[in-house]
């Protein structure tokens, strides 16, 4: 198992690691590198939002996902806080536009 924190230096060939400082900026800093399995959530909790929109129940997700009602519940709450955060963000940009 890879320790959880290199040096990118040490790991990552010259050519990648001047193209990750460019991208990054010079002045070093933390870099997080997702695993496949956290893409592979993100990507499972999307789908479970999107399943849920299209009108399935939260048991026909579960089973055709193979993951427990519980988990799709949480995925749906996570998505429903991300929204209203977000929407509460749009609401004070549009009244600080109009009062300003």
């Amino acid at each position: 198992m890879a320790p959880r924190y290199a040096n990118a230096t040490e790991i990552l060939p010259a050519e990648l690691l001047a193209a990750v400082r460019e991208k990054v900026g010079k002045r070093g800093g933390f870099l997080w590198v997702p695993s496949e399995r956290t893409v592979s959530r993100e990507r499972r909790n999307e789908f479970v939002v999107r399943l849920y929109a299209e009108g399935h129940s939260s048991a026909a997700i579960a089973e055709r996902l193979f993951i427990s009602q519980r988990t799709v519940f949480r995925v749906l709450a996570r998505a429903k806080t991300h929204v209203e955060d977000s929407s509460s963000a749009v609401e004070k940009e549009d009244a600080n536009g109009i009062q300003g």
